[in-house]
């Protein structure tokens, strides 16, 4: 189940009540200043849907013991990289203006970052439990999995190089996703399960993300359909985190990520690069 938003969470979502109304009224003062698109509607609304794989530094947590002596004669290590995953799914109108080759959009978007930290070899990590004067508990781990989620605000501006509108086009798009942390959740697998007793332990242990991240993704995308008709968008982008800490188990992170959209237009549109 669901934490309630934090405060952090709510500051977003009255963030994104106020950036929306103000986008829109300054789009509609630009058309209203535009004679020549006087009669025409810019607006798409858009449908989106999207993954990014990210590398980076691991970040070890502080209870984890790699040289350990004990009648268990093995040892194991970490890996020097760490992976994540995040999915997103989401919303955004977008407005275009100077005769269609530029677009604006902000949006609402829900994210969930998932990441995983186990031993690199088939040893199981050995996780500092408690340790009282004399007394030292441990407990062996096989893999530790957090998932985090997320609610953002995505901005994004894009640019149509060709003057006139193909149904098959391409297009450059820079962008930053502004997120605040809502609930994570972590699954934490023992080597002795019996073990699985001390998860609320463990995982008390590591705690939670920063509450606030964001990371900036320019990509390249390819539009299919012409207006008026609805649009189909395939993007492929590299993206880099802004935020430390944005995963617990990672200290920085790049990677590249996909995503697929479809736009239907609000109104009547004109097509790239016409003024009419």
């Amino acid at each position: 189940m669901l934490e309630p938003f934090n405060e952090c969470s709510m500051k977003t979502i009255r963030i994104f009540i106020f950036i929306l109304p103000v986008l829109f009224s300054s789009f509609a003062k630009l058309q209203a200043q535009d004679k020549d698109n006087s009669k025409i509607n810019n607006f798409k609304l858009g449908l989106e849907a999207g993954f990014n794989s990210y590398w980076g530094e691991v970040a070890k947590p502080e209870h984890v013991r790699e040289n350990y002596s004990s009648p268990y004669s093995y040892s194991f290590h970490i890996l020097p990289t760490q992976s994540a995953m995040v999915y997103h799914l989401g919303f955004k109108p977008e407005y275009f203006f100077l005769r269609n080759r530029f677009g604006i959009s902000a949006g609402l978007r829900v994210s969930r970052f998932s990441s995983a930290f186990e031993s690199g070899n088939s040893y199981p990590v050995m996780w500092l439990l408690r340790q009282e004067d004399i007394h030292t508990e441990y407990v062996r781990i096989r893999s530790i999995t957090q998932n985090s989620y997320y609610v953002g605000i995505p901005l994004e501006i894009r640019f149509f190089p060709n003057r006139r509108e193909f149904r098959f086009q391409h297009y450059l798009k820079l962008g930053v996703a502004l997120n605040c942390h809502v609930h994570t959740k972590y699954k934490t697998v023992f080597y002795d399960e019996h073990m699985h007793i001390h998860a609320g332990t463990v995982e008390a242990q590591l705690g939670k993300p920063y509450s606030f991240n964001s990371y900036i993704y320019p990509a390249i995308g390819f539009k299919i359909g012409r207006s008026p008709s609805p649009w189909v968008n395939l993007e492929i982008y590299c993206s880099a985190l802004i935020t430390p800490r944005t995963i617990s188990f990672m200290k920085n992170g790049a990677g590249v990520g996909c995503q697929f959209s479809v736009q239907l237009p609000v109104g009547k549109s004109a097509p790239v690069g016409s003024s009419k």
